[in-house]
């Protein structure tokens, strides 16, 4: 499943997908009810663009897992931050792996448009509002559901609510998410098994110019430096 957060600075989108995988990481799980749909969401691992203070949470400058993982959340804060051509390459990665390897998907932007629109196709859009109490511990996040129908319209699916207090601690709201680079990301993939490596070129190769793919498999042969 893919989430995409929207909304601007302050919305609660970066305290949604921190509550969110908070929850997925417990036995618990986290409940989502979208029109008569009910999933409950338990992952073992989180991997994020920025840092997470979760146990069962990574960093990564470009979150991807390896293949043999199960039950993973992968989230990209900011996803603009990530290059569009490298944006279809996730979409990919996710259509690929995402059923048999149980994969979930949170993403957040300002707007819409900054995500790539095969993963927007994908997506079910979710619109935070922070509804302001005296007391912060009480303080709400109200998520509305949208999917995309023809014509670039839009159909409310579902509703449901955070309790703010729950991001306490868990992220540091002034984090800077770092740009995800070709250098950075073909460094992450230098450091994945073979097996993995081989399967995300195998995509690469698919969704990506031959000239940028060309300049991945320099870096990662070591004909230019990482």
């Amino acid at each position: 499943m893919i989430l995409c957060f929207l909304g601007l600075v302050g919305s609660g989108k970066t305290a949604s997908m921190s509550i969110i995988a908070k929850q997925s990481l417990t036995p618990q799980g986290f409940t989502l009810r979208v029109g008569r749909e009910k999933q409950i969401i338990r992952v073992k691992k989180v991997i994020a663009n920025y840092h997470l203070n979760l146990p069962g949470a990574e960093y990564s400058v470009f979150p991807l897992p390896e293949i043999s993982d199960k039950d993973v959340m992968l989230i990209y804060d900011d996803i603009y931050t990530i290059p569009k051509r490298l944006q279809h390459f996730i979409t990919f990665a996710i259509a690929n792996l995402s059923r048999k390897q149980r994969l979930h998907i949170l993403i957040s932007a300002q707007r819409f448009t900054m995500v790539a629109k095969d993963i927007r196709t994908m997506s079910f859009q979710v619109y935070p509002r922070i509804r302001k109490t005296k007391n912060l511990t009480k303080t709400l996040i109200e998520e509305r559901i949208f999917v995309e129908e023809p014509g670039y319209t839009f159909k409310q699916v579902g509703k449901f609510y955070l309790r703010l207090s729950e991001a306490f601690g868990v992220y540091d709201t002034f984090e800077k998410v770092q740009v995800a680079t070709l250098r950075k990301f073909a460094l992450i993939l230098s450091q994945m098994s073979e097996e993995s490596r081989e399967f995300y070129k195998d995509i690469l190769e698919e969704t990506i110019s031959n000239r940028l793919y060309e300049q991945i498999q320099r870096l990662l042969n070591g004909d230019e430096e990482i």
